[in-house]
Formats: structure tokens, sequence, C-alpha cells
């Protein structure tokens, strides 16, 4: 049984893809939308928490 024949000419790279500026744009765009709208629900949150924040409980005064 012979072993398989190996080309002698080495593959070549795939040229680059061209990047359609318009939809790079778009999809940008909405990651960076969706990371803002997560700051301002975390900035939220934590001013919520300090608003109802009572103080230490007896437990956490204790240690």
């Amino acid at each position: 049984m012979a072993a398989p024949r190996a080309d002698s000419a080495p593959a070549r790279p795939e040229p680059p893809r061209r990047v359609d500026a318009d939809e790079l744009r778009r999809r940008l765009g909405g990651f960076y939308q969706g990371a803002q709208d997560g700051r301002r629900v975390v900035a939220a949150e934590l001013a919520h928490e300090q608003d109802t924040d009572q103080g230490d409980t007896a437990q956490e005064a204790r240690t």
C-alpha cells in the first residue's frame, strides 16, 4: 500500500476578504449601544443600593 502523495506546491493563503465599512459600523454600533445600556443599568442598580442601604446589620457590626 503506497503512502498518499504530498503536493509539492505549498498552499497559497487566501487573500483577505474585503470589509463592508457600513456593515461593520452597524455591527459595532449595536455592540457599543448594548455596552452603554448595560452601564446605565448597573449605575441605576448601584444608586438604588446606596439609597436603600440602612447601614450594617447586627451580625456585620459584631464581626
